[in-house]
C-alpha cells in the first residue's frame, strides 16, 4: 500500500496493549543511504512534552486514521541527538529542497514522499513546479529507482532519472478529461 508522507503526520498513536493514545506522528525518519523507513517521531503533546519515536518494525498498522502499536514500550525516548545517532533524515529535513541532476539541472522541489508501507521504502519524491503548474498538470513524482544523495540545500539524482519523471499525475487537465 502506497501512502504520502503527509498522509501519516499528525495521525494519533494508538497502543493495543492497554488502548492508550501515545501523541501523533510529528516526523518520518528514513535512512538516506538505502531510503527505507526507520522509525516515526511521536509528539506526546502537552506543556512538558518529550518526543519519543517508534521504530518501523514495531508499529503494527498503518490505517487510514490511526498508526498502532502492540506494546508501550515500542513508543521509546529519543536520545539527545537523535540525528547524529540514528543518521536518519526526516521528512521535514527534505520539504522544499530543490532536485537537481548530477549536471545541475532543477528537476523541481520536494513537495512529500511516497512510500511502500509493506516494503518499508520510499518509492518516489512528490515534486512542486509551482502553484499554477501543480494545479493544472497535477504534482510530478520522481520515482526512486537509483541512489540519491542530500547536500546541503538540494537532493542530487543522477541525469538519467531526468527522463523518470512522471508528469501529468492530476490536476485540472485530468479532473477536466483536457488531457
Amino acid at each position: 500500500m502506497l501512502k504520502r508522507g503527509s498522509d501519516i503526520i499528525g495521525l494519533p498513536v494508538i497502543c493495543l496493549e492497554d488502548n492508550s493514545k501515545k501523541g501523533k506522528v510529528k516526523d518520518i525518519l528514513f535512512d538516506q543511504q538505502t531510503m527505507n523507513l526507520k522509525a516515526l517521531l511521536v509528539d506526546e503533546g502537552g506543556l512538558m512534552h518529550s518526543c519519543r519515536f517508534i521504530h518501523y518494525h514495531n508499529i503494527s498498522s498503518f490505517d487510514d486514521n490511526v498508526i498502532t502499536v502492540q506494546k508501550s514500550s515500542f513508543v521509546e525516548h529519543v536520545p539527545i541527538h537523535y540525528k547524529a545517532s540514528f543518521q536518519f533524515h526526516g521528512r521535514q529535513d527534505i520539504l522544499d529542497l530543490e532536485v537537481l541532476t548530477e549536471e545541475g539541472q532543477n528537476i523541481g522541489m520536494v513537495q512529500d514522499l511516497l512510500f511502500d508501507i509493506d516494503r518499508g521504502k520510499i518509492t518516489a519524491l512528490i515534486l512542486t513546479d509551482g502553484l499554477f503548474h501543480d494545479l493544472i498538470e497535477g504534482r510530478p513524482l520522481l520515482p526512486l529507482v537509483d541512489s540519491v544523495s542530500f547536500k546541503d540545500f538540494s537532493v542530487i539524482v543522477p541525469q538519467e532519472m531526468k527522463n523518470e519523471v512522471q508528469y501529468h499525475t492530476g490536476g485540472l487537465k485530468k479532473i477536466l478529461s483536457l488531457e
